[in-house]
């Protein structure tokens, strides 16, 4: 949960915003890079600092240490938000789906290494770190785009003026995705059997969502802000996106339900 809200707070709708302007100057792009970066140093060092009132919210001050390890890698996602929104932006998907192909298989490599030499929470640390990695090196070299020493106050401030509202919904969606797993360990105890049933049941009601909505988002904002002007072939696209949604949407909430 931690790792998930920084990330929105790094960005703060600044990729969004990316994707929806139909034109932007290098200068503009670089100011949200180094914003972006700022963002996450303050985040990285914000999570380290409050550690050990992580760790004592849910009754176990002895795993503060997990904060500490995970919150550099906050810096690599400071890196990667401009190249994910370029990428985004030019449709190029076929791109961001090798990023997280080889990001799932590097996180996933080293978590059973780290796993089968010490089974421990150290396994989904060296995970988190090396996916993130990966996912960055893979975003660097697909976008010949680099940034430069400058920063654009004025056209950041038109930026913000749209990434700070599309920032507040994402906030406010995640509240309440999530509000029930940072309740959950506080009220119900870290029996980890009960957790683990918990958590195990949410990721598989979860996965009509993560296979079909979040796709389908992935691909439509960057269409739809290319074709913005065109209301009549908007509608035309939503109509027929709510249709196959629903579609796809019903084979594993089938699943599920049998």
């Amino acid at each position: 949960i931690v790792s998930l809200f920084a990330r929105q707070v790094i960005d703060v709708g600044l990729g969004a915003a990316i994707i929806q302007r139909s034109t932007f100057e290098p200068r503009l792009v670089s100011s949200v890079f180094w914003l972006n970066l700022g963002l996450s140093v303050a985040v990285a060092l914000g999570i380290f600092l409050s550690a050990p009132y992580l760790a004592a919210y849910v009754g176990k001050p002895e795993v503060s240490y997990v904060f500490e390890l995970i919150a550099p890698v906050f810096l690599i996602t400071g890196l990667t938000v401009t190249q994910k929104s370029i990428l985004s932006k030019q449709m190029n998907f076929k791109m961001l789906a090798i990023a997280e192909f080889l990001s799932t298989v590097a996180g996933g490599s080293v978590a059973v290494f780290l796993a089968l030499r010490s089974p421990d929470v150290n396994a989904l640390i060296g995970r988190f770190a090396a996916a993130a990695l990966v996912t960055s090196l893979v975003y660097w070299i697909a976008t010949k785009w680099r940034p430069s020493f400058s920063f654009q106050t004025k056209g950041l401030r038109e930026v913000l003026g749209f990434g700070l509202p599309f920032f507040g919904t994402k906030i406010l969606a995640f509240s309440t995705k999530y509000i029930d797993e940072l309740i959950f360990p506080k009220f119900m105890g870290t029996d980890i059997d009960i957790l683990g049933t918990y958590n195990r049941t949410k990721i598989l009601t979860d996965i009509p969502t993560k296979v079909v909505k979040n796709q389908f988002i992935n691909v439509l904002f960057p269409a739809f802000s290319s074709i913005q002007d065109e209301t009549e072939r908007m509608a035309d696209v939503y109509g027929k996106t709510i249709s196959l949604s629903a579609v796809f949407g019903l084979l594993p909430l089938s699943l599920i339900f049998l």
